[in-house]
């Protein structure tokens, strides 16, 4: 990827930021961030009985977060609690998957 396209791709995703205003907090740092898709849940059976197994997913540019999370590290993401259960490389972000905690 040249670097003009890079700045225009950063710049874009910067704007859709500014929009949306989300952030993601993790480890008691707040990150801005974009939400990959919307917040899913399903059922599931487990021994002791049902959860419902809520994910997320959300990008974090790696100019605002240059490190991996690491994954099990506590977050909130619009006011509920969440651990990180997987962070991708996707070169100019993390592609960082959430799971809410069962209580």
């Amino acid at each position: 990827m040249n670097a003009t396209i890079l700045a225009q791709f950063k710049a874009g995703i910067r704007l859709l930021q500014g929009l949306t205003s989300e952030t993601v907090t993790i480890a008691g740092t707040p990150y801005p961030c974009t939400p990959a898709d919307s917040v899913s849940g399903s059922s599931e059976f487990v021994q002791g009985g049902r959860i419902i197994d809520t994910r997320i997913s959300v990008e974090v540019m790696k100019d605002d977060l240059p490190i991996q999370p690491n994954v099990d590290t506590l977050c909130s993401f619009r006011g509920q609690n969440f651990r990180v259960i997987s962070a991708d490389d996707a070169i100019t972000y993390w592609y960082l998957t959430l799971i809410q905690p069962t209580e």
